[in-house]
């Protein structure tokens, strides 16, 4: 029998870097989203940011206000720990998050 370290040490990877096009989705230039997050942030003077989905943080880590981060399965990559006073994860679906959730009336400019 071999063992499994062996036969994982034997095995080349090699990364493919490709582009997906899908038909229905036109090709968009300008500003990306994440600089677009952070003005719209500042614009609103957002004291709170809701992110469902928030896998490796890199959109948190542009955050500069509180924020609310839900993931089923949190994979943190990037420095989320910057400006915000309150940061919680909830590590679930938003299917479970949202029936039990009330957000307080002290938490204005949520986004």
């Amino acid at each position: 029998m071999i063992k499994i370290s062996k036969l994982l040490s034997s095995l080349k990877f090699q990364r493919v870097n490709r582009v997906l096009h899908d038909a229905g989705f036109p090709t968009i230039s300008g500003q990306h989203y994440l600089a677009t997050l952070s003005e719209i942030v500042e614009a609103k003077n957002a004291k709170w940011y809701l992110e469902i989905g928030s896998r490796s943080g890199k959109s948190l880590s542009k955050i500069g206000c509180n924020y609310i981060a839900i993931d089923p399965e949190f994979g943190i990559s990037n420095p989320v720990f910057r400006e915000a006073e309150e940061m919680h994860f909830f590590q679930m679906t938003s299917d479970e998050f949202f029936p039990g959730i009330v957000f307080a009336a002290s938490r204005p400019n949520l986004i």
